[in-house]
């Protein structure tokens, strides 16, 4: 996203900074340096930022209570990325998804992944198996896709038992 559109602001969120920087930051920096270096985003590792030549860019921040979603109050984000957003608060994610706002033409998502259990999963449970929306909740704006460990191919290649299957 952050190399198709100019301009984009991306927010990847984790629970804990260990997290963020084991499944995003070192991942995202091997990834990146195999890319043409006219195209190679820059990171700043004070900020925890990507920034691309399109003038968009993806920073990291974790969320380990509420008031680190606090301090992102008042932030615009195009895209943001809640990584087990089950381990997030209500209060939490409520400030992050709020975030998700402006008023260029660039389009507004929130991604989340999850699993089941954790202070958030009454939470995302309501909005995407129970369907229990609030007054300002828009139905529409909700998708849910089921993950499978069988719709991660990669993943069962890897498993020898799997591969002697076939």
């Amino acid at each position: 996203l952050a190399l198709g559109y100019l301009g984009l602001r991306i927010l990847i969120v984790r629970k804990t900074l260990k997290d963020l920087e084991r499944n995003y930051v070192r991942p995202l920096q091997i990834a990146y340096a195999q890319l043409p270096p006219e195209v190679r985003p820059d990171y700043s590792v004070s900020n925890r930022v990507f920034w691309f030549k399109t003038g968009s860019y993806i920073e990291m921040a974790f969320c380990d209570i509420d008031s680190d979603a606090d301090g992102l109050k008042g932030s615009e984000w195009d895209i943001l990325f809640l990584d087990e957003a089950t381990e997030l608060s209500d209060h939490q994610y409520g400030v992050l998804n709020s975030c998700v706002r402006g008023v260029n033409d660039l389009p507004k998502r929130t991604y989340l992944t999850c699993n089941s259990g954790g202070v958030g999963h009454d939470n995302i449970r309501r909005l995407f198996i129970v369907k229990d929306y609030r007054r300002s909740e828009r139905p529409k704006d909700y998708t849910f896709i089921q993950a499978r460990v069988w719709d991660n191919i990669p993943l069962m290649m890897s498993d020898e038992g799997f591969r002697r299957a076939f």
